[in-house]
């Protein structure tokens, strides 16, 4: 199963497929072997992958589904791989990687983990592309909001933080939620 494909620059696609991330040619209709993941567990898939910035590749596991929304809960990762297919491990026990975004001055990074129904602001380290400590979590409870893909567009203003939902197929907007929060990470 296919989690996610992202353009490359020099051409082609990388995918997500199974534990593998992969270089995709479509010309070719060839895939390349670029780094696995979660190789001690067998039980689980990529699911979700963007890239930062600064072309890092961020990708996020979930356990593979027994039955149509069936699993078993944190078993996937959040992982990241560089240019020279360094991969390095930032999250474990996630349920379902779901989203991620970067905040326009790409000192936050924000990250969804749908069955938990959590949205995560982490500091983010633009030169190594390392997360730190989690500066806000935003805890949801089954409000008929599925939380899935982001594209962000989050503000922090008078001490209340806003996130604008909108429909991931139609883009329309759902509603905004709003939090308390600090202004010292925004």
């Amino acid at each position: 199963m296919v989690g996610f494909a992202v353009p490359r620059r020099s051409g082609g696609y990388v995918a997500g497929i199974g534990r593998s991330i992969v270089a995709v040619d479509w010309s070719a209709r060839t895939t390349t072997s670029m780094a696995e993941v979660d190789e001690d567990k067998g039980n689980t898939r990529l699911n979700d992958g963007k890239v930062d910035p600064y072309g890092r590749l961020f990708a996020g596991t979930m356990a593979i589904e027994v039955r149509p929304a069936e699993l078993e809960r944190h078993q996937g990762s959040l992982y990241s791989v560089t240019s020279d297919l360094t991969v390095t491990k930032h999250l474990d026990k996630v349920d379902i990687s779901n989203g991620m975004d970067w905040s326009l001055d790409h000192r936050t990074f924000f990250y969804i983990d749908s069955l938990a129904l959590t949205i995560d602001a982490f500091d983010y380290d633009s030169d190594s592309g390392l997360i730190g400590k989690c500066a806000l979590k935003l805890q949801f409870t089954l409000c008929g909001y599925n939380l899935r893909l982001m594209c962000v567009f989050i503000r922090c203003q008078d001490l209340r933080l806003k996130v604008v939902l909108r429909s991931h197929s139609q883009g329309e907007h759902e509603g905004t939620l709003s939090a308390n929060c600090s202004t010292d990470h925004w």
